[in-house]
C-alpha cells in the first residue's frame, strides 16, 4: 500500500491503520488525535466499485474544532454530531468519545482519495445543538433535505408521514414489534435458532410513545428515539440523499423467569397505505427479484397453520412493495441478511434480534440465548436504508445502492506530524483511479485478480434484470483494451465462470435441458415492451476486445496486458539496502 500511495518521501515509512469497529463509532487511531504528536490525521478512502461514489464518512472524535481538507487542498464542509447514548454505552467501546465528525467524500472509480483532518486547539468550541420536542410555533417535528421531508408526531415522537419532493404526502409509520416465542409441545416445535414459531399470529408494539430529541445541521438531520430500556434508534436524513437511514441498537433483551419468559423476537415494521394485493418482492442473493404472494406457493396449494412463519423469506440485499395505481415503491435495504415478510398490505417487517430460552430440536441442543461481550445478553447494532419513490427511479436506486452497501469504501488512517507535507507539491500521491474511463452504470467489475505472468482474471457483471428498466436493461458494450489507466489489455480469452476451460469449447460440450416453466414466471410484465435482444445502439462486437453483456450476464476473461508507463520507487531488501524497483503507476 505504501509503495503505491507514497513511493518515496517522509510518509513512506508511516504505518497505515484500520478501524474495524467504525460501525460502532470506535476508532482508537482517530480518538488519539488530541495528542500533541497526532493533531493531524490523513484519511485514505478506497472505492472498490468501478463507478465514482459519493459517500458520507463518520469518525468518532472528542470535543473540539476541526478542519477537513480534500486531496486538492480545498476545504470540505463537515458537521459535528452528538453520538447516540445507546452507542456510547456499548460494552466493548474502550474510549468514550461524545461526538462524530461527518463529511461527504467524493471517491474516484476503483481508486482512492485522501482527506486531511486537523484539530484546532482553542476555547471557542460550541457543542452541536439539540432540540427536544416540537419546533417553536409549530405542532410538527420535521427533518428534511432537498429530496423529501419526514414528519413526526410531536406527542408520540413516532414517524407518521413522508412528503416527497413533488409535494405528495404518503402516510408512513415505523415501530418495533415483539413476537413471543413458543416453548414447544408434543404437537408443535419451539421457536429457536432454526425455527420461527411465535405463540400467536399477532405482535405487540414495543411502545406507543418514545422519548426523542432532534439534531439539525448543514449535512444531516437526525431524530434520536428511545423506545424502552433495550431498544433505541436514530432516523437520519443526509443532504442530497434520497434514502432514509434507520440506525438501531437493540439489546440486551431482558431475561425473566425461566418458567414464564418464553423469549422475544423483535421486528421493525414499516407501514404505508399502499394497495399491494398481498404481493411483495425479495432478492435472490442480491441479483434477481422474486415475487412473493402471501399464503401462496407457485407450484402447490399451501395449507398451513403457521400464518406468520410461512410468509417469512430470507432477505440478503433488499425487499420492496409496490402500489401500481400510485406508481410508488417502498424499498428496504438491510445491512445484513435478515428474515422478512409483508403480513398485511402496505407493510414490510424485518427480524432484527431474537433471544429465546427453549431448544427447537433441530440439532443445536441449546437455546438461542447469546451472552454478548459482557455476559448480560447480546446487543445488536444495525442499519436499514429505506427508499420511497416512483417505481422506475427506485429500481435504478436499488441496483446501484445495493452494490455500494455490499462493497463499501475502505477507510485507512495514518498520523501526520507535519501538516505542511499535505500542502506542498511533493511526490506523495493523495488520489488515484485505476480506471481509464468509468464503466457504464449497469456494469460492475466483479473480479480483478492477478493470474500469472502478464495475465489478469477479469469478471464483468451486468446487474440489471431483463425487462427491469427501459434504459439500463439493454445489452451494453464494453471495451477491454483501455479499461485500466496504468495498463493496456493486448488480448482476451473468454473462459467459464470457474476459469477451467475456454467458454466456446465448453458450450459445445455442455448438456442441453428444456425447462417446463418460464424462467421469468415470477417477474412483473410492467416493462415487457422492452426487447432484451435489441442491439441497435451497439456495434456487432466482432472486435475481440469489445464485449457485449446482456442483463444478468457474468462473463470471465483471462487477459494479457502491458504497462502504459513505468514509475520507479524504492523497496527495502532483506539485507537492509534500498533497491530501485519499477512498477505500473
Amino acid at each position: 500500500m505504501n509503495r503505491i500511495l507514497f513511493p518515496r518521501g517522509p510518509l513512506h515509512s508511516e504505518p497505515i491503520h484500520f478501524c474495524h469497529l467504525l460501525n460502532h463509532s470506535h476508532c482508537e487511531v482517530v480518538q488519539k488525535m488530541s495528542s500533541v504528536s497526532a493533531n493531524n490525521i490523513l484519511v485514505h478512502v478506497f472505492n472498490p466499485l468501478s463507478t465514482p461514489v459519493k459517500h458520507y464518512i463518520k469518525l468518532p472524535v472528542d470535543r473540539g474544532l476541526y478542519e477537513v481538507f480534500a486531496s486538492d487542498r480545498s476545504s470540505v464542509d463537515h458537521q459535528l454530531l452528538h453520538l447516540a447514548d445507546s452507542v456510547r454505552s456499548l460494552p466493548h467501546r474502550s474510549v468514550d468519545t461524545p461526538y462524530e465528525l461527518l463529511f461527504r467524500a467524493t471517491l474516484p472509480a476503483l481508486g482512492y482519495t485522501t482527506y486531511l483532518i486537523r484539530k484546532i486547539n482553542g476555547p471557542d468550541f460550541a457543542p452541536p445543538r439539540r432540540l427536544t420536542g416540537p419546533a417553536e410555533n409549530s405542532g410538527e417535528v420535521v427533518i428534511e433535505n432537498n429530496k423529501m421531508a419526514l414528519v413526526f408526531n410531536p406527542s408520540t415522537g413516532l414517524l407518521q408521514e413522508i412528503i416527497l419532493s413533488d409535494g405528495r404526502r404518503v402516510p408512513f409509520k415505523q415501530n418495533f414489534h415483539l413476537y413471543r416465542g413458543s416453548s414447544g409441545s408434543y404437537t408443535e416445535k419451539a421457536s429457536g435458532a432454526y425455527a420461527f414459531n411465535p405463540t400467536s399470529d399477532g405482535s405487540s408494539p414495543a411502545t406507543n410513545k418514545v422519548t426523542y430529541h432532534v439534531s439539525k445541521g448543514d449535512l444531516v438531520e437526525e431524530v434520536h428515539q428511545v423506545f424502552n430500556e433495550y431498544i433505541s434508534q436514530t432516523i437520519r436524513l443526509h443532504q442530497h440523499s434520497d434514502s432514509i437511514e434507520f440506525d438501531w441498537v437493540i439489546g440486551p433483551i431482558p431475561k425473566g423467569n425461566w418458567y414464564s419468559d418464553l423469549g422475544r423476537e423483535i421486528v421493525t415494521r414499516y407501514e404505508t397505505d399502499f394497495h399491494t394485493n398481498g404481493t411483495w418482492w425479495t432478492d435472490s442473493n442480491g441479483r434477481e427479484a422474486i415475487r412473493r404472494t402471501r399464503d401462496h406457493r407457485p407450484t402447490w396449494n399451501l395449507i398451513t397453520t403457521e400464518n406468520v412463519a410461512a410468509n417469512y423469506y430470507p432477505i440478503s440485499t433488499w425487499t420492496f412493495i409496490r402500489d401500481y395505481d400510485r406508481n410508488l415503491q417502498l424499498t428496504v435495504l438491510p445491512d445484513r441478511a435478515e428474515g422478512g415478510a409483508s403480513l398485511t398490505d402496505g407493510a414490510l417487517e424485518l427480524m432484527v434480534h431474537r433471544r429465546l430460552f427453549y431448544d427447537d430440536g433441530f440439532g443445536m441442543e441449546e437455546a438461542l440465548d447469546e451472552p454478548g461481550s459482557d455476559a448480560k445478553g447480546l446487543i445488536v447494532k444495525g442499519r436499514h436504508h429505506v427508499i420511497l419513490n416512483d417505481i422506475r427511479p427506485s429500481v435504478q436506486k436499488i441496483r446501484t445502492m445495493s452494490k455500494q452497501l455490499a462493497l463499501p469504501p475502505l477507510t485507512m488512517f495514518r498520523a501526520l506530524t507535519d501538516p505542511g507535507i499535505y500542502h506542498l507539491n511533493r511526490p506523495e500521491r493523495f488520489d488515484f483511479s485505476g480506471l481509464h474511463r468509468k464503466l457504464p452504470i449497469n456494469i460492475h467489475l466483479l473480479s480483478l485478480e492477478r493470474w500469472d505472468d502478464n495475465k489478469l482474471l477479469i469478471r464483468l457483471e451486468h446487474f440489471f434484470e431483463v425487462n427491469e428498466d427501459l434504459k439500463f436493461s439493454r445489452p451494453r458494450r464494453v471495451s477491454l483494451r483501455d479499461i485500466f489507466d496504468p495498463l493496456r489489455i493486448t488480448s482476451a480469452q473468454e473462459v467459464t465462470l470457474n476459469v477451467v476451460q475456454d467458454r466456446r469449447a465448453a458450450e459445445k460440450r455442455r448438456l442441453r435441458f428444456v425447462s417446463r416453466f418460464d424462467p421469468y414466471f415470477n417477474y412483473t410484465n410492467l416493462l415487457s415492451q422492452i426487447d432484451p435482444n435489441d442491439q441497435s445502439n451497439h456495434s456487432d462486437g466482432q472486435e475481440p476486445l469489445i464485449v457485449i453483456l446482456y442483463p444478468m450476464d457474468i462473463k470471465s476473461y483471462l487477459v494479457t496486458f502491458e504497462a502504459k508507463r513505468i514509475c520507479f520507487g524504492s523497496s527495502y531488501s532483506a539485507r537492509g539496502q534500498n533497491r530501485a524497483r519499477s512498477y505500473p503507476c
